[in-house]
């Protein structure tokens, strides 16, 4: 979630739309690992890391330099 809190701010209209999401998958993940259902939490797992590489790719993707002016003397 460290990447979450430094992509969003915790004020910010679309932080509760995509942390709500991302505290559900953790609830049922660890619901399937508590009944011990190795197949669903597994398969939950890989879901849920293939989203997280998804949006470690869209913020390494960011244009942050392009706001940058190098001023000359």
């Amino acid at each position: 979630m460290a990447l979450s809190f430094s992509i969003h701010d915790p004020d910010a209209d679309g932080y509760e739309p995509h942390m709500r999401p991302v505290t559900e998958e953790h609830d049922v993940m660890v619901e399937a690992i508590a009944a011990r259902d190795a197949d669903r939490a597994e398969a939950l797992v890989h879901g849920h890391i293939g989203l997280f590489r998804k949006r470690i790719a869209a913020y390494l993707e960011r244009d942050v330099t392009s706001a940058i002016v190098i001023a000359r003397s």
